[in-house]
């Protein structure tokens, strides 16, 4: 017990001097403070890149491989895919509260209770 008890003792002494050591006195004009890093967010941005242009010529016989503007025009035509439905619960009929009238405004203000 007494090893933990110094050990407590030893790690509370090592923290509070760090953190005593570390903090700049604020009322000292000659105090050098931290510089500060800034880093941009954009640092490791790498932009797209351009399309690759090809002659229209080769861009045409591609398109010719593919199937012609009729391939286009049938994945246009095509219905998007649906993502699939739920069964909905049937409705439950209204409870009492809901169908008692609802006062509308400020109604009720300075009645006798």
């Amino acid at each position: 017990m007494k090893l933990v008890t110094s050990f407590v003792a030893v790690l509370a002494t090592l923290c509070g001097s760090a953190a005593i050591a570390a903090a700049p006195d604020a009322a000292n004009p000659l105090e050098q403070t931290p510089t500060i890093q800034y880093q941009s967010p954009f640092r490791d941005y790498r932009p797209l890149g351009e399309n690759k242009l090809i002659p229209w010529k080769a861009a045409n016989d591609e398109v010719g491989k593919i199937g012609g503007w009729r391939v286009y025009a049938r994945e246009a035509s095509e219905p998007a895919q649906s993502l699939p439905t739920m069964p909905i619960a049937p409705a439950k009929p209204p409870s009492d509260n809901m169908t008692k009238p609802m006062p509308s405004g400020h109604a009720g203000h300075g009645q006798p209770k």
